[in-house]
């Protein structure tokens, strides 16, 4: 139904959608709901297939890229969801996760802050930096990161701001966690880990 009118009176207004019908559209603000495991996902009884998950994953990237201004993804996360999000961690999905999958992928709290520059608290450095390459993240200032309870493994690929590229050699466990890492172009060179505020 149509409210006859001027223009004005028509911009206005709450449009809700599936996100069949969104393909194609944008809005200032887009707010998804439903986002819990069996729901969106969406299964009855066992998993899906992995091609029946990548067809709802490519979905549910429909519905975020809708929005040219605030997306709202409107959930209630468990303390353990809540604590994957807040330390940027990407573990696998657990029966017990009570948030979609696909909000755990996204890493909404870990993009807010990227993207506005905010200082992060992670589990695991090189995974934040394959994430912020593999969404394309554009980063106009170098993000603080506060490292929390992790080692870096040998042969991981790390990048520092002063000295480039580098492979991990090894990290001590205890005392300074002192990293060994070989840098492409300046060779071996050993780093504290800093964990403090």
């Amino acid at each position: 139904m149509r409210r006859q009118g001027n223009n004005n009176e028509q911009a206005h207004g709450l449009h809700l959608m599936s996100l069949h019908k969104a393909k194609g559209l944008e809005f200032d603000l887009v707010i998804m709901t439903g986002l819990t495991e069996g729901r969106f996902p969406y299964y009855e009884s066992g998993e899906q297939t992995r091609v029946q998950i990548e067809a709802e994953r490519r979905l549910f990237y429909v519905g975020i890229t809708r929005a040219k201004k605030r997306l709202i993804l409107l959930t209630k996360p468990s303390e353990h969801d809540q604590n994957k999000l807040d330390t940027a961690s990407f573990p696998e999905v657990q029966k017990e996760s009570t948030m979609s999958r696909f909000t755990l992928e996204s890493q909404p709290i870990l993009c807010q802050k990227v993207l506005s520059n905010e200082a992060l608290e992670v589990e695991d450095i090189a995974q934040i930096n394959r994430y912020i390459d593999h969404a394309q993240l554009e980063v106009s200032a170098p993000t603080q990161l506060k490292i929390v309870n992790t080692m870096l493994k040998p042969g991981e690929k790390v990048k520092h701001e002063q000295f480039g590229d580098g492979t991990v050699v090894r990290q001590e466990a205890s005392g300074n966690k002192m990293i060994f890492i070989e840098f492409e172009e300046v060779g071996l060179n050993v780093l504290i880990q800093n964990t403090q505020d």
